[in-house]
């Protein structure tokens, strides 16, 4: 799987993905900028409706201080926490010296099985 997610001015990159079922431990989702987002749990989960669906705990590095930590999305992802939560720093992009203001490529794949 794959997918192109713009990255707008002073957010975190948008990448609209939804994974129709609850995808296997291990699933990465990386950036161009070389950051990745290894998914290391998945549980039901019941929402505040009754309705039932799926937590996603993803694994990442702070790009900032480059401390591991995690996050929780659901099925439908719209956006990546970039920075851990001493750093959090929302409005404000995060510069690896590379990035020239062009969308970030998101690129998403799941473990051979």
């Amino acid at each position: 799987m794959g997918g192109d997610g713009p990255h707008l001015a002073g957010r975190s990159p948008v990448i609209n993905h939804s994974f129709p079922e609850r995808p296997p431990l291990g699933t990465t989702i990386t950036l161009d900028d070389a950051q990745s987002y290894v998914l290391v749990e998945a549980k039901p989960h019941q929402r505040r409706d009754g309705t039932m669906g799926s937590l996603l705990t993803w694994h990442t590095e702070c790009a900032q201080c480059a401390m591991p930590f995690t996050f929780q999305t659901g099925l439908v992802i719209s956006s990546l926490n970039r920075r851990c939560v001493k750093h959090k720093r929302p409005g404000q992009r995060v510069d690896r010296g590379k990035r020239t203001g062009h969308p970030l490529k998101v690129h998403i794949y799941e473990p051979s099985q």
